[in-house]
């Protein structure tokens, strides 16, 4: 991965975008399962609480905090890799 300010600005817009709800998931609409509702919306928060990370590390006049935008990506995994579990979980049943 690119590491600068201009790399982080860009997945910064990239995931505003996903957490705003322009990938063309519509949180609002019923699931049938409560746990996966929950973690859709708990993944798409991730998305914004990382692209305000990244922004604001890109931002910064003193240079980015790259283990603290690791650790951001670390818990987006988390909580993508919950996300796809459960659905395969459902899905084989």
């Amino acid at each position: 991965m690119t590491r600068g300010p201009e790399a982080a600005l860009a997945l910064s817009d990239q995931f505003r975008a996903l957490s705003q709800g322009r990938c063309r998931m519509d949180l609002g609409a019923p699931m049938p399962l409560t746990r996966l509702a929950g973690l859709f919306t708990r993944l798409v928060l991730s998305y914004g609480t990382a692209a305000d990370s990244l922004t604001a590390e890109a931002k910064n006049p003193n240079g980015a905090d790259w283990p603290a935008i690791d650790g951001e990506f670390a818990g987006l995994h988390d909580a993508l890799a919950e996300t796809l579990s459960t659905m395969s979980e459902q899905a084989g049943q």
